[in-house]
């Protein structure tokens, strides 16, 4: 059910989608941050060594998977790329450096999340960040950097997230982690949280750590 749905809205939505242009933008609560004291329920991080269906294999399309244990899909041309050189396997937007560059690719969730952070390794040019909830409107940031931990904290909830370069260049992304419950009056419709794993724990330190560890074993 949820990938029918979410394959439906994200199509809809990338679509629309043109390095955010001639997109509304939402009067509403969702704000960039670095810092990471603003990061206190990231529950869940994605480290594109372990995903299931991404094996180190260069190019491989993560595109129209769900990874239905973790409660996300991709969409727009996700990949992961082992790079030769680190032996590192990073979530990209291109399944060969030389190709053709996506831009944006989206991520969808479950059930609305309120915090999710990036760790960026590199891009070609400023990152881009846009959010959606319910396939509604954009917000839309501009991250002013092209590499380092960067998230966004919204808490009334958003399932969709977006990623693009300025230029329609390329990046690598380390590891990305989300969680966090919508701050809602009254019942909330959910789905279980993809992971009981609660970390505690800064966002930065978290990243960097788990990045710092991943290298270290390979």
């Amino acid at each position: 059910m949820f990938q029918g749905v979410k394959m439906a809205a994200m199509a809809a939505m990338m679509a629309g989608v043109s390095m955010f242009g001639a997109i509304q933008v939402a009067q509403a609560a969702p704000a960039l941050s670095s810092n990471p004291a603003d990061f206190t329920s990231l529950t869940t991080v994605i480290n594109f060594n372990t995903i299931p269906a991404a094996d180190p294999i260069v190019g491989q399309e993560l595109t129209n998977q769900a990874e239905a244990a973790l409660g996300i899909l991709f969409a727009g041309g996700f990949y992961v790329y082992l790079d030769p050189g680190s032996s590192t396997v990073f979530g990209t937007n291109f399944s060969d450096p030389l190709g053709t560059l996506n831009n944006p690719v989206g991520i969808a969730f479950a059930s609305d999340i309120t915090q999710i952070a990036f760790e960026f390794e590199a891009a070609s040019d400023i990152i881009s960040l846009a959010v959606s909830k319910d396939g509604g409107p954009l917000t839309v940031f501009d991250t002013g950097i092209s590499g380092g931990v960067i998230g966004i904290v919204d808490p009334a909830g958003l399932d969709a997230v977006y990623i693009a370069v300025a230029g329609g260049g390329g990046f690598l992304l380390n590891v990305f982690a989300y969680g966090g419950e919508p701050d809602v009056a009254g019942p909330v419709p959910s789905v279980p949280v993809p992971s009981t794993l609660l970390l505690g724990m800064a966002c930065a330190a978290a990243l960097l750590g788990l990045r710092n560890n991943r290298r270290t074993q390979a």
